[in-house]
């Protein structure tokens, strides 16, 4: 949040902000970066339990969940369960994921207890992305 507010840029934007050369990222209307490096996949179809997302040329791009790399520049089609949402991060960043936040009873996750790595690895980091469960 520290580069949103230095330099106006917001967190949640849309993919010609960090792709302004490729056509079809300002053709795409449902998808998102949040920070530089997170592209989010929202399913906003009606039971679907997957989706075609445009991968942004000029990057190689990782599905959070399974770790498959794709290049740049083209259309996949992303499991989407009902659980989660599609991510995908560029190059190799990583996900800022921890579990819980400071002072409560959820404790915070640690590398060997996470699959994914705790380090941020981007551009402008945002923060760490707080995961709390549900209740």
């Amino acid at each position: 949040m520290d580069h949103a507010s230095a330099t106006g840029v917001p967190p949640m934007r849309p993919l010609f902000l960090e792709f302004p050369d490729d056509p079809a990222a300002w053709a795409v209307e449902d998808q998102f970066l949040l920070g530089p490096d997170i592209l989010v996949a929202p399913v906003t179809e009606l039971g679907a339990r997957q989706r075609r997302v445009y991968l942004p040329a000029g990057a190689e791009w990782t599905d959070s969940e399974t770790g498959r790399r794709y290049p740049g520049g083209a259309h996949v089609v992303i499991d989407a369960p009902l659980d989660r949402i599609p991510l995908l991060v560029r190059d190799d960043a990583r996900l800022p994921l921890t579990v819980g936040w400071p002072g409560s009873p959820v404790p915070r996750a640690s590398a060997s207890a996470w699959p994914r790595s705790l380090n941020w690895g981007a551009r402008h980091p945002i923060g760490p992305i707080c995961v709390t469960p549900g209740r």
